[in-house]
């Protein structure tokens, strides 16, 4: 029998209180939550610091490892653009395009012309940012393949596309190893899969025993004993 706090006798299985409507399953959904983030920072704590659970790869705190996320050529275009626009806009108004106009209403115009080019180039870094915070701690001091480096946070590992400056693959694996010049071999949990670095993705996904060879483009992968094959763009084959 649940009890509700004003003391309404309930059927066990009952998910709100029949007379005031108190929901006991939001309750209990509040308790699963604590105790899940509580779990968490158990595992937290038995998993140890980062670093130690990856003593060959050289790991640089993200505070000090100077990543910027402005594109100097995005920026140069965008400059362009906006210069095009303000020049276009001083001669419609200096002319009969537009007659009588303000001084106030010119300097309005003036001023949102120069927000074009810095609102996508700041929403664009916010975002970049943030992504970037949410999944490392930690950087690879430098590029472990071409364009790639890895890193971590809370014991797992991702992965960080230096030519673009952002985040490819989320903080969740527990081990990234190069491949071969093309692919890294991810680990979740006792399973692989494989990470193309030309696409930028997943092809494989990490849910089988073993990655074999790439053999004209072919990937050969082992789960519980059956053998299934991908290409190298992430297609199963049948």
């Amino acid at each position: 029998m649940k009890k509700c706090p004003k003391g309404h006798e309930n059927p066990d299985n009952a998910n709100f209180c029949r007379i005031c409507g108190y929901g006991f399953a939001e309750k209990d959904f509040k308790k699963d939550k604590e105790k899940k983030k509580e779990i968490e920072k158990e595992k937290e704590k038995e998993d140890g610091y980062t670093l130690d659970l990856f003593p060959n790869i050289e790991f640089l705190p993200r505070a000090v490892s100077h990543i910027t996320f402005g594109n100097p050529n995005f920026i140069k275009t965008w400059l362009k653009i906006w210069g095009v626009m303000f020049f276009s806009i001083t001669i419609a108004i200096y002319t009969s395009v537009v007659v009588d106009i303000s001084p106030v209403l010119y300097l309005l115009i003036c001023c949102a012309v120069l927000l074009v080019p810095i609102v996508p180039v700041v929403f664009i870094k916010t975002i970049k940012t943030r992504r970037f915070k949410a999944n490392a701690d930690y950087v690879e001091a430098s590029d472990f393949m071409a364009g790639l480096c890895r890193v971590a946070k809370k014991g797992k590992l991702g992965l960080f596309d230096t030519r673009h400056n952002k985040i490819v693959l989320a903080t969740k694996y527990d081990n990234l190893t190069q491949f071969d010049d093309d692919h890294v071999l991810v680990e979740r949990g006792g399973k692989k899969g494989l990470f193309s670095a030309n696409l930028n993705r997943m092809i494989v996904p990490a849910k089988y025993d073993r990655i074999g060879s790439i053999v004209n483009s072919v990937v050969t992968v082992y789960d519980n004993g059956r053998v299934l094959r991908y290409d190298t763009h992430g297609n199963m084959l049948r």
